[in-house]
């Protein structure tokens, strides 16, 4: 009857489902139902094992050759004699029977061992083995890299050397095949390389990008992208930051777009010249302009690339210190001197500069003399600050002389000439440190 019934819900199933029952299928739930009817029995029987049937017999399990069952008491009159549990007297077919089953239970973990442990334990001897190698550094694969994961060529270049922490590999593809900046950077160098074959790449970028273009430029050298002469450099610049510290905004809040700043600067620098009426209405305008992009270049570049400054729109559209507008209004005031010079019908060819006369002119002749030189540390060392400075010096050393010597007023004719031809050397190095910076100079202040 149990296999019929099991059979019928099986069937029943399927058509639930869908599924259409064949004889074979009907063949293979009748030896499914009568397997599922056989264990069933058995259960049955070891859950009656120690229960006898109705002639008084012992169960099928009950067939030990111990007779002494019959002759102690019931475990049932053991609470009655004793307050205590019956925990040492039990009937010995049963105890054995209960030490048998605990023994099969405790088999699993004991005796037979688990197969999913040995792929596991396998595992971990070779993670053992691939830690031992990484820590070695030595993989034998490695060598057969050649440049590009190679040890011994980060050595023989040199530039390793100096690295004062590790540098993370250089990666070009996502596991999901999409591409990332050191991609595209790299891609950049490989187009450049074929379009200018420059001598030197000079990156000007964010300092905090720094390590990232370590890994962008050794990958470019190993991988052969540049060649072995070409030069490849970062220059890292820091935040403009305004009164409080902090990045550079503006009144409301938001953030400083340059076009706002070169705006507001120009309209501060209209104010400045309307107020000193040194300019006609007409060239106000133009005048202000050519001021306010020599203020913002000018502040930039005079502060050194890699510091964070604070851009302060007064100090630096101011006419004195170390500013823009100062150093323009000291090469309108040589051309001014030069103009008025010219203007008396005198020529300015066939000059030549005398031995200094006095403390002033010779600290100018000594500061003109360090051109040379500047120009050298700031193109090796990329640091246009250094111009700025030597400007600056140059701008304070021509001021103190113009204010101790009476260039225009002098009566001697040789010496004179000697002032103008100092002058006229300040103006060609002043003009021409200023176009180094991009700075335009206007003819009047």
């Amino acid at each position: 009857m149990r296999k019929k019934t099991i059979c019928a819900m099986m069937t029943g199933f399927l058509a639930i489902q869908g599924i259409e029952v064949h004889a074979e299928t009907q063949q293979t739930i009748g030896e499914a139902a009568s397997a599922v009817e056989s264990v069933e029995l058995e259960a049955e029987i070891i859950e009656n094992s120690d229960v006898t049937d109705a002639d008084g017999k012992a169960g099928p399990e009950e067939l030990l050759p111990d007779e002494k069952s019959e002759e102690e008491p019931p475990i049932e009159e053991k609470p009655e004699q004793e307050p205590e549990p019956p925990e040492e007297k039990t009937d010995p077919a049963e105890t054995g029977k209960k030490e048998t089953e605990g023994e099969e239970k405790m088999l699993p973990p004991t005796v037979i061992p688990d197969p999913e442990k040995e792929p596991a334990e396998r595992w971990e001897e070779e993670e053992e083995e691939i830690s031992e190698d990484s820590e070695s550094g030595k993989p034998e694969e490695l060598p057969e890299a050649g440049d590009m994961g190679s040890g011994e060529s980060e050595s023989e270049e040199g530039c390793e050397e100096t690295d004062t922490k590790e540098i993370p590999p250089c990666m070009i593809l996502k596991s999901d095949g999409a591409s990332l900046y050191n991609t595209t950077d790299l891609a950049t160098i490989v187009q450049r390389m074929e379009d200018f074959h420059p001598d030197e790449i000079i990156y000007v970028v964010d300092k905090r990008q720094e390590l990232h273009f370590v890994q962008v430029f050794r990958c470019a050298k190993k991988a052969n992208m540049v060649d072995e002469d070409t030069k490849l450099s970062f220059v890292g610049f820091g935040t403009m930051n305004g009164k409080d510290g902090k990045p550079f905004k503006t009144r409301e809040g938001g953030v400083m777009r340059l076009e706002r700043l070169i705006a507001e600067i120009n309209e501060e620098m209209y104010k400045k010249i309307v107020e000193n009426r040194s300019v006609k209405d007409e060239n106000a305008e133009h005048t202000a302009q050519l001021v306010g992009l020599s203020a913002i270049k000018y502040g930039d570049l005079s502060n050194q690339a890699s510091k964070d400054y604070v851009f302060d729109i007064d100090r630096f559209t101011s006419f004195e210190g170390n500013t823009g507008p100062y150093i323009l209004y000291t090469i309108v005031r040589i051309k001014s001197i030069l103009n008025k010079y010219t203007d008396s019908g005198k020529t300015l060819e066939n000059l030549s500069i005398n031995p200094a006369d006095s403390a002033t002119e010779k600290a100018l002749m000594l500061s003109l003399a360090k051109f040379s030189e500047i120009m050298a540390a700031v193109y090796t060392e990329k640091a246009p600050h250094k111009l700025c400075q030597f400007i600056y010096e140059v701008s304070n050393a021509f001021n103190g002389f113009y204010h101790d010597t009476k260039i225009l007023a002098e009566t001697d004719e040789a010496k004179q000439k000697g002032y103008i031809a100092l002058i006229c050397l300040t103006k060609a190095v002043l003009k021409q440190c200023i176009e180094l910076l991009a700075i335009e100079c206007p003819d009047r202040m």
